[in-house]
């Protein structure tokens, strides 16, 4: 039996924690894992790195790092990059379908003002790229802020909400109501104290949304902070299997399999809704009442005469206002909602398809699955798959 592969693990402590599960659970080698804080100065870290003598390289991509775990030539797989090579694989979360998901979360509770909170980071314009696009498909346009504090990253954890007036000055200088995607849940939770602190109401006024669903930070928040979730055991489960990869290539001198990218993005899962962005934001007064009725009912089978019961008005005109301020009909939303709680339910529980199908309203599964199948491209059982936590 031959020894095991000797794998360095070049993450921070949040990043290690996240894919850790995925890792280990999908890893079909025998390895040995060593584990480096990938912020520690560089030379020290080389240094420890040589002492090590891996036979591969898990690492966070980063830009003061990258060049020299090049050089090593050694199988890496980076964490979150965007290029690849002969031994290197870059996995990480799609993150302009992160920025799109979060513009049609903000759109679908009826904003017609947006806004982007982010940092100097390539992920950061990644995700703001997406969120933009998505917004300028419908003819809407992003005020957007960039913050210039640089250890976001490192001090991911460590929020300490210090007085923030250029940012007080930009939220107050929004049109209200606004929704603002903050690139990273610290960068939401920071925004929603600047609110806190200056009286701006959440969500009445600004409606925030982070990614990455990391529930100690959004449940710090106040209010509790919305989120898109990024599918870590999925993300993890496919670093281990670049890494066998790179490493049966190796052994087989250099012969590796042409079905390998060099970059895998992975799909975010959805937008986890909590207060911060519980709001039907639409002015309205019957879409209001009649998007808290279908949301308060998802799991009824409700039609538009339940709509036209709830909010007293005639067909005609539910219509026309639906219309007019979502783009969709009373149907569509109906369906368009039921849809969205199914994803997550997919996503993140393991309740068999006709049980999800009953959660959201339907009384028959087959309908649920021809539903699903028009708005998402794909079975609902299909769309679990992909976001299995792992394999």
């Amino acid at each position: 039996m031959s020894d095991p592969k000797q794998i360095a693990l070049v993450i921070d402590p949040v990043t290690a924690r996240r894919l850790s599960s995925g890792i280990f659970n999908n890893s079909r080698r025998d390895k040995n894992y060593w584990l480096f804080n990938a912020f520690r100065p560089v030379s020290d870290l080389m240094e420890k790195l040589e002492a090590c003598n891996p036979d591969g390289i898990i690492s966070r991509a980063l830009p003061e790092v990258d060049e020299y775990l090049r050089a090593l030539n050694l199988p890496t797989v980076l964490v979150g990059g965007n290029k690849g090579g002969e031994k290197i694989v870059s996995v990480g979360s799609n993150n302009d379908r992160v920025g799109e998901m979060a513009a049609e979360h903000l759109m679908n509770i009826g904003l017609e003002n947006f806004a982007y909170y982010g940092i100097e980071s390539q992920f950061s314009y990644q995700r703001e790229r997406g969120f933009s696009n998505a917004l300028r498909e419908k003819n809407f346009q992003s005020k957007i802020y960039v913050d210039k504090y640089n250890n976001w990253e490192q001090y991911y954890m460590e929020i300490l909400h210090l007085s923030d007036e250029s940012l007080r000055k930009w939220v107050d200088s929004l049109p209200k109501p606004v929704g603002i995607f903050a690139v990273h849940d610290p960068l939401g939770w920071h925004l929603l104290e600047v609110c806190r602190r200056s009286g701006i109401k959440v969500p009445e006024e600004v409606a925030v949304l982070g990614a990455n669903n990391d529930e100690l930070i959004c449940h710090l928040g106040h209010p509790p902070l919305s989120s898109v979730s990024i599918p870590w055991g999925k993300i993890g489960g496919e670093i281990a299997m670049a890494m066998d990869g790179i490493l049966d290539a190796q052994d087989n001198r250099g012969l590796r399999d042409d079905s390998m990218p060099n970059v895998i993005k992975v799909l975010p899962e959805g937008v986890v809704t909590r207060q911060s962005s519980d709001l039907d934001a639409v002015q309205n007064a019957t879409i209001k009442q009649a998007l808290r009725f279908i949301k308060n009912n998802i799991s009824r089978p409700i039609t538009v005469p339940d709509l036209i019961e709830e909010v007293k008005v005639s067909r005609r005109k539910l219509e026309l206002d639906f219309r007019t301020h979502l783009g969709r009909t009373p149907k569509e939303e109906i369906t368009r909602a039921r849809v969205e709680s199914a994803k997550l339910l997919l996503s993140q529980t393991d309740l068999s398809i006709p049980l999800v199908a009953e959660r959201c309203g339907y009384m028959y599964p087959e309908r649920f699955a021809v539903a699903f199948r028009k708005l998402i491209g794909m079975t609902p059982s299909a769309y679990r798959k992909q976001f299995r936590m792992s394999h």
